[in-house]
């Protein structure tokens, strides 16, 4: 008989930054993961977040671990900030299924203080022409958690994936 119980999705975010960019890092991510934490209770998966940001190959390969260690079905990768390319070669190389997060800078004119845009084609780019060895695509998202574009395409997302991964389990 098989049971008719689903499997709640897993989700994991880890934050890249560099240093060297003058933006409000902390914050930014700090407001991604909160508003994650209220569509995780709206969408009812489970969520889990690095709180360190990944700056070099060596936080990568830890947020990896970690997010393997998590088993989670999802990785959502937010370039906090424009970040190494490198980094992100190592974190496709999730089970998971994978999303790239751009947010919106936070001010109006002058240099950009995240880059954070740039940075998701960037990985997106590295992805589709370096790293096709992995068969992996990567679902882009723009915005911050409450925003109208972020919601929808994120909503569905999370919707096929929890198809996907209970239709897998119910062998």
């Amino acid at each position: 008989m098989r049971s008719s119980m689903k499997r709640k999705l897993k989700v994991g975010l880890v934050g890249l930054i560099q240093l060297n960019y003058r933006g409000n890092k902390q914050e930014v991510y700090n407001k991604s993961v909160e508003g994650l934490r209220k569509l995780s209770q709206e969408l009812d998966f489970e969520f889990y977040w690095r709180k360190d940001f990944v700056v070099t190959k060596n936080d990568a390969i830890q947020a990896l671990k970690e997010m393997e260690d998590q088993e989670i079905d999802f990785l959502l990768v937010q370039s906090t900030s424009f970040s190494s390319g490198y980094l992100i070669q190592i974190l496709a190389q999730t089970k998971a299924y994978l999303g790239l997060w751009a947010v919106p800078e936070i001010t109006t004119s002058g240099p950009l203080p995240l880059n954070s845009f740039c940075n998701m084609n960037l990985n997106m780019s590295i992805i589709d022409r370096f790293l096709p060895y992995l068969g992996k695509d990567a679902k882009w998202f723009y915005g911050f958690a409450e925003d109208e574009l972020f919601k929808r395409r994120f909503e569905v997302t999370i919707r096929a994936l929890r198809a996907i991964v209970n239709v897998k389990g119910s062998n």
